[in-house]
C-alpha cells in the first residue's frame, strides 16, 4: 500500500505541475487514467508459469500478477487482450492496440526498431530441448551449443512468433527451422528424432515438458548457463513518459524484493505448472 501511494504521488505530483510542457509530456499516462483502464496484451499460448489459464478460465501467472499491480498503482482496471504470438503482441502496442505488453517478451535490436522496452524485470536463461539419447553436458555453455547445433541437416524447433527464430538465424545460419504453433508436436517430434532439438526459455521449456509427463522419460531440458533472455515491458515508441513511469515501478519493485519474491512464487522449479 505504501509503494502504491508513493508510485500515485509521484504521478500526480509531475501531473499537477501548472506547466504546459509537463503536461504534454505526460500525456500517454493522463489518457490511461482519464479512461480508468490498462490494456494489456498476453500470450497464452504456449502456457507456462509467466501466463496461463486456470481451470475456471481465469488468467494466472508471473506477467498476469505483475499487469494487476501496475494498473492497481495507477489506479485503474486491467484489461487483457490475447495476441495469437509474441510477435503479433508487439504489433498491437506499435498499432497502438494496447499501451503494454507483459509477456515474457525479449529485448532485441530488431524489435527495438518498432517499440520502446523497459528495463528488464526479469533474466531467464536460453534453453535446449532434446531427446534424453542425444543429450548435451549439463553445464553446456553457449559455444558448446553453437558447435553441436550449427550444422547443416540440423532441424531446430521453435515455437512460432517468438524470438527464437532470430536465434536461429543468426547464431545457426546452417541448420534449419521448424516452427510450430502445437507446443506438444515439438516435443514429439524431438521424441521421434524428427528435429534434433527445439530452443526456448528455461521456465517455458520445463513447463512444457512437465505438461506432457507422458514425454518426460524421452525428452530433457537443458539450460544454457551463459545465454541470458532479458524480459522487459513493451510499449509504443510515442509513450515515453509510461516508459519512465514504467521503470520507476520496477526498480521500486526490485528494491523492496517483490520481484525477487514473485520470482519464487512462479518459477520455482520445484513447483507444479499449470495445464
Amino acid at each position: 500500500m505504501l509503494i502504491k501511494k508513493t508510485l500515485l504521488f509521484l504521478f500526480w505530483l509531475v501531473l499537477g505541475l501548472n506547466n504546459a510542457y509537463a503536461l504534454a509530456l505526460n500525456k500517454d499516462l493522463q489518457k490511461i487514467v482519464k479512461d480508468g483502464k490498462l490494456t494489456v496484451a498476453f500470450v497464452t499460448n504456449p502456457p507456462s508459469p509467466y501466463v496461463s489459464f486456470d481451470d475456471a478460465h481465469q488468467l494466472q501467472g508471473f506477467d498476469v500478477e505483475l499487469a494487476n499491480q501496475i494498473a492497481q498503482a495507477l489506479d485503474v482496471k486491467l484489461e487483457p487482450v490475447y495476441a495469437a504470438d509474441f510477435n503479433a503482441a508487439i504489433a498491437m502496442v506499435a498499432n497502438k492496440q494496447a499501451e503494454l505488453v507483459i509477456s515474457n517478451i525479449t529485448r532485441t535490436y530488431e524489435r527495438g526498431k518498432y517499440v520502446l522496452f523497459s528495463r528488464p524485470y526479469n533474466t531467464g536463461y536460453l534453453t535446449v530441448i532434446e531427446s534424453r539419447t542425444n543429450a548435451t553436458a549439463t553445464d553446456i555453455t553457449r559455444n558448446n551449443m553453437i558447435n553441436k547445433y550449427n550444422q547443416s541437416g540440423y532441424i531446430i524447433g521453435v515455437q512460432e512468433g517468438t524470438v527464437f527464430s532470430d536465434v536461429v538465424k543468426e547464431y545457426f545460419p546452417l541448420a534449419t527451422i521448424a516452427s510450430y504453433k502445437d507446443d506438444k508436436q515439438i516435443l514429439l517430434d524431438i521424441s521421434a528424432k524428427k528435429i534434433n532439438a527445439a530452443i526456448t526459455d528455461n521456465v517455458v521449456g520445463k513447463s512444457l515438458v512437465r505438461k506432457f509427463p507422458e514425454l518426460s522419460l524421452s525428452v530433457t531440458t537443458t539450460k544454457v548457463k551463459d545465454w541470458g533472455l532479458e524480459d522487459a515491458i513493451v510499449m509504443n515508441m510515442d509513450d515515453l513518459y509510461l516508459l519512465y513511469w514504467i521503470n520507476l515501478f520496477l526498480e521500486i519493485h526490485e528494491q523492496d524484493g517483490s520481484l525477487k519474491r514473485m520470482r519464487a512464487h512462479y518459477f520455482d522449479s520445484n513447483k507444479v505448472v499449470q495445464k
